[in-house]
């Protein structure tokens, strides 16, 4: 459980711009429920400017980012939410002043968060294509064998939607409900940033192969960007224990673990 906690406070240590070596394991436990409590008053705010932003309230998202800077000034995310939303009305001097303070107080996070709609930017997720195409290669079906194919080859050219439609119609022709099948639709919406559905396709992928590490490391990853931290510390966690390899270099740009 600390192991979790200490995962907490570190995402939220990553983006006030501290390194690895400010978070020693001998954190008390009132440090760090402390600065749990922090990480879970941001993301509060967070989720409210947010659901402000969906509306087109952009001005009382604006207000809601200003209030969670003044309690906390040296969290880069906020900055980086605020200058979204300055840029969205047309205040792009503040926003690049925010996107400025950003960088200084934590450039890796920064770069990071930034990087969210750039497939290029996480190619380092959990991705078996291998698996993929076995699964394929040993179905019955010849039309959901071509539609695999068909997603996974689109998703190498950058075509994210026309792949999870072909994957749409693979589901259809399934004689038995895959995991595979859910964990590459999950891959495929991350990748698209639709981070609610993608936790979705985990969630049930983990249903029916719960043994599966790199799918709470991947659903970790989706739960980072959705403002989940505690339960993405939760899977990341997890699928350690079950023996995948976290690649610390790359999650370090938002989570110094």
């Amino acid at each position: 459980m600390k192991k979790v906690l200490v995962l907490s406070v570190v995402l939220f240590f990553a983006s006030t711009g501290f390194s690895q070596s400010d978070l020693s394991p001998s954190l008390s436990k009132n440090t760090i429920n402390e600065l749990t409590d922090q990480s879970v008053e941001l993301q509060r705010y967070f989720v409210q400017s947010d659901n402000l932003m969906r509306e087109g309230q952009h001005e009382q998202a604006i207000l809601m980012l200003d209030e969670a800077i003044g309690i906390y000034p040296n969290h880069s995310e906020s900055y980086l939410k605020r200058a979204e939303q300055l840029s969205r009305i047309g205040r792009l001097t503040e926003a690049r002043m925010d996107m400025q303070t950003a960088y200084r107080l934590s450039p890796n996070t920064t770069k990071f968060l930034q990087s969210k709609g750039k497939l290029d930017k996480l190619q380092w997720i959990a991705f078996p294509e291998e698996e993929y195409l076995a699964y394929a290669a040993n179905h019955s079906s010849f039309e959901l064998k071509t539609l695999v194919l068909s997603s996974l080859e689109k998703k190498k050219t950058g075509d994210l939607v026309g792949a999870i439609l072909d994957l749409e119609l693979a589901f259809l022709l399934e004689d038995e409900e895959s995991a595979k099948l859910h964990s590459l639709r999950g891959n495929l919406l991350l990748l698209s940033q639709n981070f609610a559905a993608a936790t979705q396709s985990y969630d049930r992928a983990i249903e029916l192969a719960p043994d599966q590490a790199y799918l709470y490391f991947n659903r970790g990853v989706s739960r980072i960007f959705s403002n989940e931290r505690s339960k993405a510390g939760e899977d990341l966690e997890k699928s350690e224990d079950l023996g995948y390899k976290i690649p610390y270099d790359k999650l370090s740009f938002f989570c110094y673990y």
